[in-house]
């Protein structure tokens, strides 16, 4: 993302935290049809469709480092509101070191990247190394917290990654589409 003004990063940082919040939104929606759907596992626990990790890989990879700050607030906030404080401090502490531990696997620039330059290859494979990463710290450290039986880990891993990726990719498809259909009227 090339130099930005103070407004422009107070307009992009609140575009981030209301983003945010909605995402958590429609998570929760979109959890109740996985829940009358019978599913094998709690949507409360695991959302096949997470969108809020969308919403931090997208802002991490536009905006690079400078995104962290409104990001943990954002991820406190809502994770307060609609979970538990604590476990907002498990999910926000999860999410921020997999996202910094994702920065030089792939390659993503401090200043972030400009969103013409990004392919749908690289959401992919941020949206795999960032999931994948996030879930497993999330998972680990609610267990250990909770000292919850280590069992429940082979069904809510995969629920914890499959949902981060699906929830980064219609992110990125659905902003994407936005994105260019703004450009197309200016």
């Amino acid at each position: 993302m090339p130099k930005t003004n103070s407004g422009e990063f107070f307009t992009f940082n609140s575009i981030i935290f209301f983003s945010y919040f909605i995402s958590w939104l429609l998570t929760f929606e979109i959890s109740k049809i996985q829940n009358s759907l019978g599913l094998p596992f709690d949507a409360g626990v695991a959302a096949l469709i997470f969108l809020p990790h969308g919403i931090r890989v997208l802002s991490i990879c536009l905006m690079g480092v400078k995104s962290i700050p409104i990001l943990l607030l954002a991820s406190l906030a809502t994770g307060s509101y609609y979970l538990s404080f604590a476990d907002a401090i498990i999910l926000t502490s999860a999410s921020i070191i997999a996202l910094l531990i994702s920065f030089p696997i792939l390659k993503i620039p401090k200043n972030g990247l400009v969103l013409e330059n990004i392919s749908y290859i690289f959401i992919i494979k941020v949206a795999v190394v960032t999931s994948a990463t996030s879930s497993i710290l999330n998972v680990m450290a609610k267990y250990f917290l909770e000292k919850s039986l280590i069992e429940d880990m082979a069904w809510i891993l995969p629920a914890h990654v499959l949902g981060d990726i699906v929830g980064s990719i219609i992110c990125f498809y659905a902003i994407g589409k936005i994105y260019t259909s703004l450009k197309k009227v200016s």
